[in-house]
């Protein structure tokens, strides 16, 4: 892609200004000698040849050229947010995710290479943020955390802006700490990351690594209690339990002091479904205590 475009090579600032100057001491000097030799209409005309040839002479005098000029786009950005979290060190068949990712980048690397002459590649790693400076097809799977969509809206555009961005590549085995933490396995986005998506008007392709169902997996995801309580005053404990990659089945819930059982109760799950239980105890002296609570699969 070319241009043509006129240039004035001795444009400069101070050159302009002192050929107006002449150029219109000159003019003025020129109608001053002209007052009262002709009629009013001939000196009209002779007046506008003269500074018409002034300034035919002050664009000669900086200097036109033609430019050609060769233009070529700016590349737009392809992203690649590689996962780098600790579920990424898990396996995937003979080899772990991480190493997963790190083979499949190797063996599309004549696909990489013929992107990059129409994008800028970027390969960014994320735990609970962007790595600043990521490595290509390094396999590193050691982040305490994984936030995909905190680590998205980094990247994504706000609406109207960054417009060089093409698209965004989401290499991840899908297991998330933050915002889709409580969502089941094939659950649907919740609708603010839907419109959030959706507005910033840039593709976002998935390429998923790890097995079709979760890992089997029974939590305790949060545990609730005052922090205050009286002697011989019923206190409850709020449980959450997560059971994933799991039939339905039913989990005894204990609550014990220094090996202590102060409580339990049998509590039915079912798979990607959290659940809320509530357990007592009364305390019978003054005092800090701890207390452990534990399911057994």
């Amino acid at each position: 892609m070319s241009e043509t475009a006129i240039v004035f090579e001795q444009a400069e600032g101070w050159r302009i200004l002192a050929l107006l100057a002449v150029i219109g001491l000159a003019w003025g000097c020129g109608y001053l000698g002209l007052r009262g030799t002709l009629s009013t209409g001939r000196r009209f005309w002779l007046l506008t040849l003269r500074g018409l040839s002034l300034l035919g002479l002050l664009l000669l005098l900086l200097g036109p050229a033609i430019e050609e000029r060769e233009l070529k786009p700016l590349a737009s950005r392809l992203v690649f947010l590689l996962d780098q979290s600790m579920s990424m060190g898990l396996p995937a068949g003979a080899v772990t995710r991480a190493e997963r990712i790190r083979v499949f980048l190797e063996q599309h690397r004549t696909e990489l290479d013929a992107l990059r002459s129409e994008h800028r590649l970027e390969l960014l790693g994320f735990d609970s943020r962007l790595s600043p400076e990521p490595v290509w097809g390094e396999a590193v799977a050691g982040g305490q955390a994984s936030d995909l969509i905190g680590s998205l809206s980094v990247v994504l555009p706000t609406k109207g802006k960054e417009r060089d961005l093409a698209g965004v590549v989401l290499v991840s085995d899908g297991a998330d700490t933050e915002v889709l933490a409580g969502l089941p396995f094939g659950g649907a986005l919740p609708e603010s990351v839907k419109n959030r998506l959706a507005e910033c008007g840039v593709p976002v392709n998935t390429l998923t690594v790890g097995g079709d169902s979760p890992l089997a997996d029974l939590a305790i995801t949060d545990v609730k209690v005052d922090g205050f309580a009286f002697i011989r005053n019923a206190v409850e404990v709020e449980v959450s339990i997560l059971a994933q990659g799991l039939p339905a089945l039913s989990v005894p819930l204990s609550l014990e002091q220094g090996g202590r059982l102060l409580s339990s109760q049998t509590v039915a799950l079912r798979p990607g479904h959290a659940r809320k239980v509530k357990l007592k105890i009364v305390p019978d002296r003054v005092g800090d205590f701890v207390f452990r609570v534990s399911v057994a699969a």
